[in-house]
């Protein structure tokens, strides 16, 4: 995740045996949660999820971040 850049942006890479790596920038700055909830948001809008859908599971106080999806 990197924030406060220009556009919001998701976008999925190769992460080798069979695993990809979801990269994702967001506008939000890295300041009081900010970027994380600008993360949960585009997460939500591009998987057509409720924001609820989404649990961090590693990675408040990171740029590398873990989310689970649960129903």
């Amino acid at each position: 995740m990197t924030a406060g850049v220009a556009s919001n942006r998701l976008w999925v890479e190769n992460a080798g045996t069979g695993r990809v790596k979801i990269k994702i920038s967001v506008t939000a700055i890295a300041e009081k949660f900010k970027a994380n909830a600008a993360v949960l948001a585009l997460l939500s809008k591009k998987f057509g999820r409720p924001k609820g859908n989404f649990r961090l599971v590693r990675g408040k106080t990171s740029k590398n971040k873990l989310y689970e999806i649960v129903e």
